[in-house]
C-alpha cells in the first residue's frame, strides 16, 4: 500500500505548477523563464530551465517520504509467559558468588534472554516492594536493556519481602506464567502449591560479609518457599541451561500471534532522478558519459571537511558545568592535582548534593597535595552537607597524617621504601601496601538509565525497616 509520511510539503509543488500553468499566458514568464535555453553570463552554460523545475518537483516528493507498507502476518504459535524476579536488595552485594550474587544474576538472565526468542519475557525488581522493569514482550532487549541500566547503588531498602513480589505479580492477572525468582532469600518462609514458580538460590551456606552501619554482618542464604522446585546455583552458565531447558520443556498454552509491519522507502530514488535531471541541466555532458559516470563505484571512507572539523575541536572548549566537571576529573586521575583543584573551586551550584561532592573532591586534590589542614576543613564542609563513607574515611586519613611528628613521618617513608623495594621483586607494577587511594566522584552516567520515580518506588518504606535481615 502506497502512502505519503509528510504530506504538507506536496503544497511546495503548487507555485511550480501555476508557472508552469500561465506560462502560455504571461508574455513575459515565456519569453525570460521558459525559453528553450535561457544564457547565464557563459554562453557555453546553458540552464535548461523545464529540467530544474522537474529537479525541484522531485526534491519535493523526496521530501515527502513517501513508502510502500507491506504488513507480514506471521502464524499463530503457542507460547509461555515468563517472569524473572530479580532481587536487588543490599545483601545481594555480598562477593560469595562471582564477582557479586546481584551481577551473576543479571548474567544468567540475559544468557537466557538471549537464547529463548519464542516465549514472552517480563522482569521484576523487588526488595520490600515490588517494581516492573520489562513488560511482558517477544523483544527480550527490553530485558537486557533494563538490566544493563539498574543501579543497584539508589536502592536503599535493605530487607526482602517474597510475598510482596507473588501479591504484585498475581495482581496482574498474566495467563498461567512461569516465574523465576533470583534471590538469597527473605524474611518470610512462604508455602506455596503453584508448581509455575521457581526459586534460584543466589547465596551460599557459608555466606558473605556485609558492610552495614560501620559494622558487618553475616549474609547466607535463607529459606524462601517450601515444596517447590528450587534451583541452586551451580555457575552462570549451568543455571542460565537449567532455566532454559524449564522453559522449553514447559507446556506452551498461550496462543500468540507477531504481525510486522515494513515500510519500504521510496525517496531514495526520487532523490536520484532529481539529481540527474539538474545535472542535465547544468552541465554540457552527453547523457551517455553522464550514464557511464553513474555506473562507477566510489567508495569514500572519509569526508572532505573532516579536517577542517578535527582542527575546530582542538580550539573548542565545553564551558558547561558538566564539562568543566569532567575536565577537573579527567585531570585528577592523570595526576594534575594543582590543575584539577583549581577547575573545582571554580565550580558553583546551589544544589546541597553537589556542594558536598565539590567539597569532597577539592579535600582530596588538598591531601594528594598534603596541604592536610585545608583538605580537613573541606571533607568537615561536605559532611555537613550531605553524608559520605568516603568523605569520612579520607577526613579520617587527613586527621592521622596532620598529627603525625617529623621522626614519625620519617619512619614511614623508611618502612614505605622498603615495602616498595621488596613488592617490586615480585611484580614490578605492584603498588605499596600503605598508599591511599581516593576516589574521586564523577558525573558519568550510561545510556538508557532508569529514572528517579523508579527508584523511589523501590526505596518507599526504606526508613522503617529496624531489622532487615
Amino acid at each position: 500500500m502506497f502512502s505519503i509520511q509528510y504530506p504538507q510539503f506536496l503544497i511546495l509543488i503548487i507555485p511550480i505548477l501555476i508557472l508552469l500553468f500561465r506560462k502560455n499566458k504571461n508574455k513575459f514568464i515565456k519569453e525570460n523563464i521558459f525559453h528553450p535555453n535561457t544564457i547565464v553570463e557563459d554562453k557555453n552554460n546553458r540552464i535548461n530551465i523545464k529540467l530544474i523545475f522537474i529537479s525541484t518537483i522531485l526534491i519535493i516528493i523526496a521530501l515527502s517520504r513517501p513508502i510502500i507498507k507491506e504488513t507480514k502476518q506471521d502464524i499463530n504459535t503457542l507460547s509461555s509467559n515468563v517472569i524473572f524476579a530479580l532481587d536487588i536488595s543490599h545483601s545481594m552485594k555480598c562477593d560469595d558468588i562471582s564477582p557479586n550474587r546481584l551481577d551473576a544474576s543479571k548474567e544468567i538472565l540475559k544468557l537466557v534472554a538471549q537464547n529463548n526468542t519464542s516465549d514472552k519475557f517480563a522482569l521484576f525488581g523487588f526488595t520490600t516492594n515490588t517494581l516492573p522493569l520489562s513488560p511482558l514482550s517477544f523483544d527480550h532487549s527490553l530485558v537486557i536493556n533494563s538490566l544493563d541500566s539498574l543501579n543497584s547503588e539508589y536502592i536503599l531498602t535493605k530487607g526482602t519481602s517474597i510475598l510482596n513480589l507473588i501479591s504484585k505479580i498475581n495482581s496482574l492477572n498474566y495467563n498461567n506464567p512461569l516465574v523465576f525468582v533470583l534471590s538469597d532469600g527473605g524474611e518470610e518462609k512462604l508455602k506455596l502449591d503453584n508448581s509455575n514458580i521457581y526459586p534460584i538460590v543466589m547465596a551460599t551456606k557459608q555466606g558473605s560479609k556485609l558492610p552495614m552501619n560501620e559494622k558487618f554482618v553475616i549474609s547466607q542464604a535463607n529459606p524462601m518457599f517450601t515444596n517447590s522446585n528450587v534451583i541452586k546455583f551451580d555457575g552462570v552458565e549451568n543455571t542460565a541451561k537449567s532455566i532454559s531447558s524449564i522453559i522449553k520443556n514447559n507446556n506452551k498454552s498461550v496462543l500468540s500471534s507477531i504481525s510486522k509491519s515494513e515500510d519500504y522507502e521510496l525517496y531514495r530514488y526520487f532523490l536520484i532522478l532529481a539529481i540527474s535531471f539538474f545535472l542535465f541541466s547544468i552541465l554540457d555532458i552527453k547523457p551517455k558519459v553522464l550514464l557511464l559516470l553513474g555506473l562507477m563505484g566510489i567508495t569514500l571512507n572519509a569526508g572532505i571537511l573532516d579536517f577542517y572539523y578535527i582542527n575546530k575541536g582542538e580550539y573548542c572548549k565545553i564551558e558547561s558545568f558538566e564539562g568543566q566537571y569532567n575536565c577537573a576529573t579527567s585531570l585528577y586521575s592523570k595526576g594534575y592535582y594543582t590543575k584539577s583543584l583549581k577547575v573545582f573551586k571554580s565550580l558553583k551550584s546551589n544544589d546541597a548534593n553537589i556542594k558536598s561532592t565539590l567539597f569532597y573532591n577539592v579535600g582530596n586534590c588538598q591531601y594528594q597535595l598534603k596541604d592536610f589542614k585545608r583538605a580537613i576543613l573541606n571533607y568537615r564542609k561536605s559532611l555537613e552537607l550531605v553524608y559520605n563513607n568516603d568523605a569520612n574515611i579520607n577526613l579520617s586519613m587527613a586527621l592521622f597524617k596532620s598529627n603525625l611528628t617529623p621522626q614519625m613521618k620519617k619512619n614511614a617513608a623508611k618502612k614505605d621504601g622498603e615495602k616498595k623495594f621488596e613488592n617490586s621483586n615480585d611484580d614490578s607494577n605492584s603498588k605499596s601496601s600503605t598508599t591511599v587511594n581516593l576516589k574521586i566522584v564523577t558525573t558519568k552516567e550510561n545510556k538508557h538509565q532508569l529514572g528517579s520515580k523508579s527508584y523511589n518506588m523501590i526505596n518507599k518504606g526504606y526508613i522503617d525497616e529496624k531489622q532487615p535481615w
